[in-house]
């Protein structure tokens, strides 16, 4: 079980690990006190080299850079930190006396996330701290949450259209074994009703009126001629927005086969 910040946050697989990264060994002793009563992973590194060999290593969560070290400012650093694997999405706050514009604006320009000034409210620091840990624990439960949707979409074996208010298909996608010979002139920008209910326009409309009145899924079977072939469908047409619809369109003929 990680420490209690990470747990409230949301993610329970693994800690926080901060890296402090600070020439002055009583200001790291300092940070690192205060970061591990607060439950957080602490790693140290006494300049720029080092903090990027241990960042390699350890793979941290958080970093706090000092700006003035030596071999390596924490601007560089920084950069630098941004150019590894795994080091474009880590938070990276920088510790700075320098409080003017330029410093600031040459943080963020290294690819800072935060700062912070000297002197240290310790307390403050922590809570800092805090807060991107549970901006990553956000982003991240977020990244897993849309892994699972787009897993969930891909499984389904229906096509799936993205509609407008005015049925207008906005998007579509459709799995590999989806017939989609019966609308040789395509799907983006056409009329859902124009393609899919040619035999019932009138009750196709209705039923789209009335999901937009009352929020309830509307669940139509129609069909739709292509040649000599008549193909049959049940379409389910739900609310996906504020202006936006979802229909599932299932080939009737293909479902019975599986």
């Amino acid at each position: 079980m990680a420490n209690e910040s990470a747990t409230n946050a949301g993610i329970h697989t693994k800690e926080c690990v901060v890296l402090i990264a600070d020439d002055d060994a009583t200001a790291r002793l300092i940070e690192s006190d205060f970061l591990m009563q607060a439950g957080f992973n602490v790693a140290e590194a006494g300049d720029g080299p080092q903090a990027l060999a241990v960042f390699k290593q350890k793979k941290p969560d958080i970093v706090l850079l000092d700006v003035m070290m030596p071999e390596m400012s924490g601007f560089e650093v920084c950069a630098s930190i941004r150019s590894l694997p795994g080091g474009e999405n880590t938070a990276i706050m920088m510790v700075t006396g320098l409080g003017d514009l330029e410093s600031i604006h040459h943080a963020y320009e290294a690819g800072a996330t935060d700062f912070i000034t000297k002197p240290i409210n310790w307390v403050i620091l922590v809570q800092r701290v805090r807060y991107l840990w549970r901006a990553i624990s956000a982003r991240e439960e977020l990244r897993r949450s849309e892994e699972k949707n787009r897993a969930l979409i891909n499984a389904i074996p229906d096509l799936m259209l993205q509609i407008g208010k005015d049925a207008t298909i906005l998007a579509f996608k459709a799995p590999k074994d989806f017939d989609l010979s019966a609308f040789p002139e395509g799907l983006l920008g056409k009329n859902m009703i124009e393609v899919f209910f040619t035999n019932a326009p009138n009750e196709a409309m209705i039923a789209i009126e009335r999901l937009l009145k009352t929020g309830e899924t509307q669940v139509l079977e129609h069909q739709v001629k292509c040649g000599l072939e008549t193909h049959s469908y049940e379409s389910r047409i739900v609310v996906s927005g504020e202006d936006e619809l979802l229909a599932i369109v299932r080939d009737v003929a293909k479902s019975k086969k599986r």
